[in-house]
């Protein structure tokens, strides 16, 4: 009996009878007839009673009706006070059916007769299920509490520092513009960036990284009021948003007391680490009445600090936002370019010093804006690369310069090679090479007569898929050369990897003929560097005739620039290689 009263679930009861036979007939009941062991306590008086519920956890509760000094109303509200969620059956002789129903209408669980006890077990086992089921619906609900509370904090909270994201960051910043319209009172926005923190990854790994930008979010909200907000944008930027401001000289106060705070240095790993930050301001209402204008100005100044050099802070300006407004015009202007015709290559010579004849030419892009008139590529190619209309835009250029060369070699004109640069984005497109062999095959120009330039930033980015490119347009017979040469600090480690014909003197340095020994020294060391490896070197922007000598007094006998001819576009370009010719 002992060993199967071991297996069964313990079933702890408080009994409250003031009959001791009639508690014991329960507890025999119970036990016989149950499939729990019953551990019960008896009481019978009230002090006893209300000690017991406080004291001890019970299962569950049986009480007779009528007990010394107080009733089963009165044992039933004890319980709803102390332990509300425990079943209380009142077990009594006959009560009543009237308060037997007000009795459950005040929160008993049951109430059964001690004629029938044959109803307790069923009972209990009622009792017990409904507790069980509350209790996991309790359960239930904390646990989706719990959840519902980490979504929200995924929602609105950065991961890493835990400060607000951009989500929050905006709604606060509108709740915030929409009160200082009301009280008349300026906000501003900092937007910060930290200064190199790439390096810091690079060196100490991306846990460390991530550690130092904890301790950079800790930094700022120590050094900004409770009513101001700290807000990751993610990276390595932060936001400030600083309300109530009286005048323009509070937010630099702030930047500049940032500024200072970052000249202590940070504890990386028992390693000190000093960080700068470039620092942006706008502030509302006069670099904009909308979140994303304030946004986006204090992004633009911060872009400026940086090109300032950085650890600084920098106001919006009027000019810089209206860089804004006419890139944004320029860039809604681009979407229809092509397909208005508007834009036109330009051909700009170059010259054998030897001959002074044209020995070949380099396409450059011109867009001819119904308003503007003619826009240089250094006005809209960058925001063709950023909208992504490059791909489009650098493929007609190719079309256009294949199919005119081709045009001018059947009209009889000496062959010779067009030049056309490609931006990095069009040679991240894998299908560039299979692009550029169709293009040849659709104009059925030669590919020796085409010359594909590249930047050096382009051949310092991956190594093997730019060599696989390269050769590629090499298979294919394409003149390949490297513009910009020397304006990027790895240009020799690549230099020997990649399958180039030319390569090309910056005007940078050429301007320094005459004026820098150190111009100079760099173009000797170039040409040199060109003739001993094999390959061919041209000079570009020769503007005088003190730089074509000094090139020619180098051996450097290919040349472009205005002390020649300007880029011209098509029309003039026939009739000046006719004349040529």
């Amino acid at each position: 009996m002992k060993d199967e009263d071991e297996n069964k679930r313990k079933l702890k009861i408080l009994c409250l009878e003031d009959s001791p036979m009639d508690a014991q007939l329960i507890y025999e009941y119970l036990y016989k007839n149950s499939e729990y062991e019953i551990l019960m306590d008896i009481v019978s008086r009230e002090e006893e009673y209300v000690s017991a519920i406080k004291f001890e956890k019970y299962e569950l509760i049986l009480a007779d009706f009528i007990l010394p000094g107080f009733d089963g109303f009165a044992a039933l509200e004890h319980v709803k006070s102390i332990c509300p969620s425990t079943p209380f059956i009142c077990v009594s002789g006959f009560i009543g059916e009237e308060t037997a129903v007000e009795l459950l209408k005040q929160g008993a669980t049951d109430y059964v007769s001690k004629n029938k006890l044959g109803r307790l077990i069923y009972s209990i086992e009622r009792s017990l299920k409904e507790l069980n089921e509350a209790e996991e619906k309790e359960k239930r609900a904390a646990e989706l509490h719990i959840a519902n509370q980490k979504i929200e904090q995924l929602a609105y909270c950065d991961f890493l520092t835990g400060l607000p994201n951009r989500v929050i960051l905006v709604d606060r910043l509108r709740q915030a513009i929409d009160l200082a319209k009301r009280i008349k009172k300026k906000i501003g926005i900092l937007f910060l960036d930290l200064d190199g923190f790439k390096t810091i990854n690079d060196t100490f790994g991306h846990f460390q990284g991530d550690e130092l930008l904890k301790d950079v979010a800790a930094r700022l909200v120590n050094l900004v009021r409770e009513s101001d907000t700290v807000a990751r944008m993610g990276g390595d930027e932060f936001i400030i948003m600083v309300q109530n401001l009286e005048s323009d000289d509070d937010i630099l106060t702030v930047a500049n007391k940032i500024i200072d705070a970052f000249r202590q240095p940070f504890d990386l790993n028992h390693n000190e680490i000093y960080v700068t930050a470039s620092i942006g301001i706008s502030i509302f209402p006069e670099d904009g009445e909308t979140h994303e204008l304030l946004l986006k100005n204090a992004d633009l100044a911060m872009y400026k600090a940086k090109e300032m050099g950085r650890n600084q802070s920098v106001l919006c300006t009027t000019i810089m936002k209206d860089i804004i407004t006419e890139n944004m015009k320029l860039s809604n202007s681009l979407y229809r370019s092509l397909e208005r015709n508007e834009l036109e290559v330009y051909y700009q010579p170059q010259i054998s010093f030897n001959t002074k004849k044209i020995v070949g030419l380099e396409a450059l892009l011109r867009w001819n804006h119904p308003e503007l008139g003619l826009v240089y590529p250094g006005k809209f190619i960058h925001l063709a690369e950023q909208t992504g209309l490059i791909n489009s835009i650098g493929k007609w250029v190719l079309q256009t310069v294949c199919m005119q060369n081709k045009a001018w070699q059947e009209a009889g004109l000496p062959p010779m090679r067009i030049a056309v640069n490609l931006s990095i984005i069009q040679f991240q497109n894998s299908e560039i090479a299979s692009q550029i062999k169709e293009i040849l095959e659709e104009t059925k120009l030669l590919p020796q007569y085409l010359e594909l330039e590249i930047t050096e930033n382009i051949a310092m980015r991956d190594t093997d898929y730019i060599i696989r490119v390269l050769n590629a347009f090499q298979e294919m017979g394409i003149y390949i050369s490297i513009d910009d040469f020397g304006t990027e600090f790895s240009s020799l480690k690549y230099l020997k990897l990649l399958p180039i014909n030319r390569i090309k003197i910056p005007m940078l340095f050429i301007q320094g003929v005459n004026v820098d020994e150190r111009d100079e020294a760099i173009i000797k060391t170039i040409i040199v560097l060109a003739r001993n490896m094999g390959l061919d070197v041209i000079a570009e922007g020769v503007e005088t005739h003190q730089q074509e000598s000094f090139l020619a007094q180098q051996m450097c006998y290919e040349m472009q620039g205005f002390y020649y001819y300007k880029p011209m576009p098509a029309r003039e370009i026939e009739v000046l290689l006719r004349t040529d010719s």
